[in-house]
């Protein structure tokens, strides 16, 4: 099915208003406590990702803002991960428009109020018919507070609990700005990524960690 469609049946869910900096004094649910620093941040590095890499399964609520030259979006985002299936709802403000993006190993499809296309690419299938750009397949890792294995890292660096501050892939930069303390172990809350004139800011406001 051709991806080449109109975007104005769900261009509503884009906010262009001043307001963008909002999101930056927005807190997570869960209270932020420091952890004690570590005597290795690297070794502490390389246990984390064995425990992050084994958490397949969440749901997680927050706000997403993306800006270019031209726009800025405001997005709430709803996120249900099962293994290799999900499903992302972006929604504008106060409900003014909303798509989900649904799908797993074989492929995903996006639906808008009154469309369903499909595609192998989740982020190209979500700029066609919304314009809205987003690295969705990178932040399935990013959120987590892991590097994308299918890119080259560069530029990383750890903070002193042995935790991602930031790093680049793919000609994006990301930075971890904030990070919560769910189920016994610290996750992201607040990621920044950047590309050229590019800018999106995630605040993950609610975690939920399946088995």
């Amino acid at each position: 099915m051709s991806l080449n469609v109109s975007r104005n049946n769900i261009i509503s869910i884009a906010c262009r208003s001043f307001g963008f900096y909002f999101l930056l004094v927005l807190t997570a649910c869960t209270t932020t406590i420091k952890p004690d620093t570590v005597d290795d941040p690297e070794r502490e590095w390389s246990q984390r990702q064995i425990q992050l890499k084994q958490i397949l399964s969440w749901k997680i609520n927050g706000r997403l803002a993306v800006t270019n030259k031209a726009e800025v979006w405001h997005l709430s985002v709803i996120w249900e991960q099962q293994a290799q299936q999900y499903k992302i709802h972006l929604s504008g403000p106060f409900g003014a428009g909303a798509v989900q993006l649904s799908g797993d190993q074989f492929g995903v499809s996006i639906q808008t109020a009154d469309q369903t296309h499909y595609a192998q690419d989740a982020s190209q299938l979500l700029y066609d018919n919304t314009g809205v750009q987003i690295p969705i397949e990178s932040l399935f890792y990013w959120i987590r507070g892991l590097a994308n294995p299918k890119f080259t890292i560069s530029n990383q660096k750890l903070d002193a609990y042995g935790r991602l501050k930031k790093l680049s892939q793919n000609n994006w930069n990301i930075r971890f700005k904030r990070y919560e303390e769910i189920n016994a172990i610290y996750l992201p809350s607040k990621v920044f990524i950047k590309q050229n004139n590019l800018d999106i800011r995630f605040v993950i406001e609610d975690w939920l960690i399946s088995s």
